[in-house]
């Protein structure tokens, strides 16, 4: 017995099956992905992490040595364009030191994850999944 099936406009025939599946399989990573995106706060924070991640690449390039420079005339110094958060009671750019310390974690956090993989990858003799 051949069961048919209609896929726009053309004939599918499976002689000896009892029904033909014309859902396309999707992976385990796809279906990560899907569910992933459907929920909202998730997304708000991917994008807020993303934020954080190029704020903390692009402000120390940008701003040089800033967060780490001193300023008699600045000690205590109101918030500006040039230092959203103030100068603390050193003349210290406060914007520019936060940025610095976000930097400083990423790079921890990212050498942290690099050596346990790779002790796991000495213990295990497996990649890390």
């Amino acid at each position: 017995m051949a069961v048919t099936a209609k896929l726009s406009g053309a004939r599918l025939e499976a002689p000896g099956a009892d029904e033909v599946d014309l859902i396309p399989v999707r992976t385990y990573w796809q279906l990560v992905r899907a569910r992933f995106f459907q929920n909202r706060l998730a997304v708000i924070g991917l994008i807020m992490l993303s934020i954080f991640v190029a704020a903390a690449i692009i402000f120390p390039i940008v701003g040089g040595n800033a967060w780490g420079e001193t300023s008699l005339q600045h000690i205590n110094g109101a918030a500006t364009l040039a230092a959203p958060f103030g100068y603390d009671s050193i003349g210290i750019n406060i914007f520019m030191r936060l940025m610095k310390a976000l930097q400083t974690s990423l790079i921890i956090g990212c050498a942290a994850v690099a050596i346990i993989a790779f002790v796991w990858h000495l213990v295990t003799g497996r990649r890390v999944p």
